[in-house]
C-alpha cells in the first residue's frame, strides 16, 4: 500500500525500462492472503505523460520497456497574449546602471523604458535582439544624483502584427553622488558625434576639446563589460578621431570618452555586420 517515487532527468533520446522480480511472479499480490493487492508502475514525463505501465500484474521474472523522450522546444508560441517578463534586477555601477531580467525565449526584442520614481516623464528604449535579457543605462542620462529611478520592460515577438507582453510592474534603483556626472564645464562645447552609426567597424569620432591633453576611449557592451580602450593624446579644438572596431561582434554598446580637463561623455553605438 506504500507509493514509492523516484525523479530522474534525462536528455531526449530512447532508453530501455527494465523490471526484475526475483520470485517470479511480477507484481502480482492479490493471491496471497498476506497481500491481497497487485503492485503497479508507470513512468510518467515532466508534462504529464505516461511514457511506460505495467501490462499485467504477474509479468513473471522480467518486464521490458523501450521508450523515448522528444527534444521540447522551449520557444514560447508567437501568439497572443503573450507572456510577462519575470525576474527585474539591477545593477549599480560607476559608469551606469545594468538592468536585467529572465529572457522569453523566442522574443524577437524587447522595449525598456524609465525615469525618476514619481515622475509622470518616461524615456523609452526598443531593442530588436533575440532573447534580450539586458539593458544598460549609461550615467549620462542619470544626470540627477541621490534619487531612485524606476524602470519596466516588455519583449514581444512580432513588429507586424505587433505582439507584445504586458508591460512589468515597475522595479526602482537608487542613483548615488559617486556615480552623477556634472556637464557644467560642458554647455559650450560641440557635442559628442560618431558617424556612421550604424557602423560595420570603421568610424570617426567628432569630439571638441578645451586644451590639449590625453583622450581615453572606452566602449562597454551591454552588460556593463569593457570591450575597448584606447588613449590618444590630442591637441584642443575639434578633433576627429578615427577607430577600426570590426574586431567587435554585432550588437548595441556604449561609447565613453573621457579626459582629466572634462567630463565624460557616452554615445550609444551600433555595430551591424
Amino acid at each position: 500500500g506504500t507509493t514509492v517515487s523516484s525523479d530522474f532527468c534525462l536528455a531526449p533520446g530512447c532508453y530501455t525500462f527494465t523490471i526484475f522480480d526475483s520470485f517470479g511472479d511480477g507484481l502480482a499480490g492479490s493471491g496471497y492472503t498476506f497481500c491481497g493487492v497487485d503492485g503497479d508502475y508507470t513512468i510518467t514525463g515532466a508534462d504529464g505523460t505516461v511514457l511506460v505501465s505495467m501490462p499485467v500484474a504477474n509479468f513473471g521474472s522480467q518486464a521490458i520497456h523501450n521508450f523515448c523522450i522528444e527534444e521540447v522546444d522551449p520557444t514560447v508560441p508567437c501568439t497572443a497574449p503573450y507572456p510577462q517578463v519575470t525576474g527585474l534586477t539591477s545593477t549599480v555601477q560607476s559608469n551606469g546602471v545594468v538592468l536585467t531580467w529572465n529572457p522569453i525565449p523566442g522574443s524577437l526584442g524587447c522595449q525598456i523604458e524609465g525615469g525618476l520614481n514619481g515622475s509622470p516623464s518616461l524615456q523609452q528604449f526598443q531593442v530588436i535582439q533575440n532573447e534580450l535579457s539586458t539593458f544598460f543605462v549609461p550615467a549620462s542620462q542619470l544626470p540627477l544624483a541621490n534619487q531612485t529611478y524606476r524602470w519596466r520592460v516588455r519583449c514581444g515577438c512580432s513588429l507586424n502584427p505587433p505582439i507584445a507582453g504586458p508591460w512589468t510592474p515597475f522595479s526602482t534603483f537608487f542613483w548615488p553622488a559617486s556615480g552623477s556626472k556634472s556637464l557644467a564645464a560642458d554647455h559650450f562645447r560641440k557635442e559628442l558625434e560618431i558617424f556612421p552609426n550604424p557602423t560595420s567597424g570603421r568610424l570617426v569620432v567628432s569630439y571638441e576639446l578645451t586644451s590639449s591633453s590625453p583622450v581615453t576611449i572606452q566602449i562597454f557592451n551591454m552588460v556593463g563589460q569593457l570591450v575597448f580602450t584606447e588613449m590618444q593624446i590630442l591637441d584642443s579644438g575639434l578633433q576627429d578621431i578615427r577607430l577600426d572596431l570590426a574586431n567587435l561582434s554585432a550588437g548595441i554598446y556604449l561609447f565613453q570618452i573621457d579626459t582629466p580637463t572634462q567630463s565624460p561623455e557616452t554615445a550609444r553605438l551600433v555595430i551591424s555586420k
